[in-house]
């Protein structure tokens, strides 16, 4: 994945951050640990012939623990309230990131 793709993934991310209140330094971890993982997913996973959206829920399941690390780290000072409504909100986000990330994969 090239730099441009990585800060393009970690611009997506980064808003949710910003409202997040826990240690700076967990999210980074965390956020890496996620892109990380999807990154290295894609790479295992595509073929380069299927739909990259599915490519992409593919590398989302592989990454599921990471994913649910960051979103921990993320709303670790949240209401219950506020975590679902974070959490419901950056599922589409986080499909666009993988989606991007096969896409860069493949040029």
């Amino acid at each position: 994945m090239t730099l441009r793709a990585t800060l393009v993934a970690l611009s997506m991310l980064m808003p949710a951050a910003a409202q997040a209140q826990p240690s700076g330094l967990a999210i980074i971890k965390t956020s890496n640990a996620f892109l990380g993982c999807l990154i290295r997913a894609a790479r295992e996973l595509d073929d380069g012939h299927s739909a990259a959206a599915a490519v992409a829920s593919a590398t989302q399941s592989a990454c599921v623990n990471e994913e649910h690390r960051w979103e921990d780290a993320q709303t670790a000072n949240y209401s219950n309230t506020r975590k679902r409504a974070f959490l419901d909100g950056i599922k589409a986000r986080t499909a666009v990131i993988a989606t991007q990330i096969v896409l860069e994969g493949r040029r």
